[in-house]
């Protein structure tokens, strides 16, 4: 028997402390923070994100899934859009890299106010092993601080910065990703395909292996098998 739950919210949608762990249950949420968020200001081995199966959609403010440590999505139809999704982001010049160099940001006018509106964002990692996900968010679609692995999924991803991006590690080893639109594909420190059918529409890189802050780095690798 499935859980349906409704929600709008001017904060977190759905939260748990030390987890939030979904099953078979159609979720439709608003909200004026995350979507959905786990965090354990306690322990940081705990806050994390684990979806099975279900029917899933969120809108935010924020970030559509947020967790402290790991996101890992094993099935389920989802639906995210996160600050606006790419409707809300503008096309600026950055002079850093040379007048007339243009990339695509959320227009803020101070950093301090700056909300994270990313789609799915494991801080230790994400793991996608199956699911049709659908994205459209402001910022990374796919992202985390440490590593990201797809082991199968059809992934439908619209950005205005990065579709997938890992500070350190990406591999791929199956699934289908659509890129419809993003600054850069796929960035990380190192970026490891094995397997998949991937399709990248971006402004700058489709494949960024040289380095994973979110910005051009040295000292990162590609391997494709």
């Amino acid at each position: 028997m499935r859980c349906r739950i409704v929600r709008y919210v001017s904060k977190h949608a759905l939260a748990g402390k030390d987890s939030v762990k979904i099953k078979d249950a159609v979720l439709n949420l608003n909200a004026g923070k995350d979507g959905i968020h786990s965090e354990n200001t306690d322990d940081t081995d705990l806050g994390y994100v684990y979806i099975e199966s279900g029917d899933i959609t969120v809108e935010s403010a924020g970030d559509d899934i947020d967790a402290q440590t790991v996101v890992q999505i094993d099935g389920g139809d989802i639906e995210l859009k996160s600050g606006g999704g790419t409707e809300n982001v503008s096309q600026k010049t950055n002079d850093y890299f040379g007048k007339g160099f243009d990339f695509y940001q959320t227009d803020t006018s101070n950093d301090t106010d700056t909300v994270s509106t990313k789609g799915i964002k494991g801080t230790q990692s994400v793991i996608i092993n199956g699911g049709n996900i659908v994205i459209d968010s402001a910022d990374d679609s796919v992202h985390s601080n440490g590593s990201i692995e797809i082991n199968g999924s059809q992934l439908d991803l619209s950005t205005g910065d990065d579709a997938i991006h890992a500070d350190m590690n990406v591999t791929i080893v199956s699934g289908n990703i659509l890129v419809k639109e993003s600054y850069e594909g796929i960035e990380g420190l190192t970026i490891d395909i094995q397997g998949g059918d991937i399709d990248i529409t971006s402004s700058d890189d489709g494949l960024n292996a040289a380095g994973g802050n979110d910005q051009s780095g040295f000292g990162g690798g590609m391997t494709e098998n």
